[in-house]
């Protein structure tokens, strides 16, 4: 189970959890992002891993700086679950995504920096963006 998400203090994370551990591990950029202006988000993670210090956050195409972190210890890895996908905001309304969201896609491999700038390039030309 993970989310990609804003903390309180606009800063966008991706949080992976162990359901039957509550184990919860982090990785949050380091600066505040961009609230009400499109952006482009996106965040690689190898579900394989026990850590996120392989994690990668992108903003507009360019990965950015970001520290991991274990938030509840007990993370073994993410569980084939029912548990709900969160995107844009954390259960219960909190840390929304302040404007819409659009294009949202989950893809099933660990994208790498040239495929993670060629759908930023992608999005801007389908939709005349200068992201």
């Amino acid at each position: 189970e993970w989310q990609l998400t804003v903390d309180a203090d606009d800063k966008l994370a991706l949080e992976a959890f162990t359901e039957s551990t509550d184990g919860h591990i982090r990785r949050l950029t380091d600066a505040a992002i961009t609230m009400g202006a499109w952006k482009f988000f996106a965040a690689t993670y190898a579900n394989a891993a026990v850590t996120m210090a392989s994690a990668v956050m992108y903003q507009d195409g360019l990965a950015v700086a970001s520290t991991a972190s274990v938030v509840v210890a007990g993370y073994v890895a993410t569980e084939d679950t029912a548990a709900v996908v969160g995107l844009g905001q954390t259960a219960g309304a909190a840390n929304l995504f302040s404007g819409s969201l659009a294009l949202v896609a989950l893809v099933a491999k660990e994208m790498t920096a040239s495929e993670i700038w060629s759908v930023k390039e992608l999005c801007n030309s389908q939709f005349g963006l200068s992201l």
